[in-house]
């Protein structure tokens, strides 16, 4: 569809072309640093449930935010091949490799809420086997198992 717009500006003069191809070089920019910012934020994860574990070990809000997020990655798919770079010496598609990241950085989050509480060993462990599960079934039932 970029392409046939372009076409189209063209007719219309080389200033406006200039200016809706900066345009979409700005927005691409202002994407792909919003990509990467979320990987970033699961791993600090500064929302306002970053206390810890829920007191019940139920499935952390971070988890649901994280795996809503995915499903939106993986609805989008082809944008966000555009917009994320290629690692190098990697065989897997560059969405593959970011729901990886985002996946390593919300394990060890829940990791460390699950360290946090010594004293609960117990629920510590079902806090974990708890968000593991949730992000197994939302994968299984193909709602980003695309990306992965």
């Amino acid at each position: 569809m970029l392409p046939d717009f372009q076409d189209a500006l063209r007719l219309r003069g080389s200033r406006l072309d200039e200016d809706v191809s900066d345009l979409v070089m700005r927005m691409k920019a202002a994407c792909q640093k919003l990509l990467m910012e979320f990987e970033d934020d699961i791993r600090r994860d500064s929302s306002s449930s970053a206390r810890g574990m829920p007191e019940d070990g139920t499935v952390h809000e971070l988890t649901s935010t994280t795996v809503n997020y995915l499903k939106r990655v993986a609805e989008y798919r082809q944008t966000a091949e555009a917009l994320l770079p290629r690692i190098q010496g990697s065989r897997n598609p560059p969405v593959q490799e970011y729901v990886n990241g985002i996946l390593v950085q919300l394990k060890g989050n829940l990791e460390r809420k699950a360290e946090k509480d010594k004293k609960a060993l117990l629920l510590s462990n079902i806090f974990l086997m708890n968000n593991y599960h949730y992000i197994q079934t939302t994968h299984e039932r193909g709602m980003w198992s695309t990306c992965v």
